[in-house]
C-alpha cells in the first residue's frame, strides 16, 4: 500500500523513526503485528517514509529476531534493518526524561507550588 503526499505529507513528519541515526534509506515505525494476516508469527507491519519523496509505504517485515544474551533482550526491528539492533539504540526522549529526573533528584527542580507561581 502506497500513499502519496497528497493525503498529507505534514502527518508523517510526526512519526518518529525508530532506526539508529543516521542510517541510509527510508524512515521506519512499527505499526503492529501482521499476526493472522501472513500466517506467520514474527512478521510485523512497519510504515516506511522517505524525507525527500514524502511517500509513506506500509509494509510486511519479518522480525529482526537477534537476542543480545548479555542484556537479556531481543532486537525489536525488522530482519536486515541498517544500523544497530534496538537494544543498542539511546532513545533521545529517554534520554532527556532520565536527566531531567537526575536534575529533580538533585533539588534543581523543585516542585511548583501555587506560591512559586507568577500572579495572573
Amino acid at each position: 500500500m502506497e500513499i502519496g503526499p497528497a493525503h498529507g505529507q505534514e502527518e508523517w513528519g510526526r512519526c518518529r523513526c525508530e532506526l539508529s541515526w543516521p542510517h541510509d534509506g527510508d524512515h521506519a515505525i512499527f505499526v503492529c503485528d501482521a499476526d493472522g494476516a501472513a500466517g506467520r508469527a514474527d512478521e510485523l507491519v512497519w510504515a516506511f517514509w522517505n524525507d525527500h519523496a514524502g511517500v509513506l509505504a506500509v509494509r510486511i517485515r519479518t522480525d529482526c529476531g537477534t537476542y543480545d544474551a548479555s542484556k537479556e533482550d531481543c532486537c525489536t526491528l525488522y530482519q536486515d534493518h541498517p544500523g544497530h539492533h534496538s537494544f543498542e539504540i539511546l532513545d533521545p526522549v529517554e534520554v532527556a526524561l532520565l536527566a531531567m529526573g537526575d536534575q529533580i533528584r538533585m533539588g534543581r527542580f523543585g516542585p511548583q507550588t501555587t506560591e512559586s507561581l507568577p500572579p495572573l
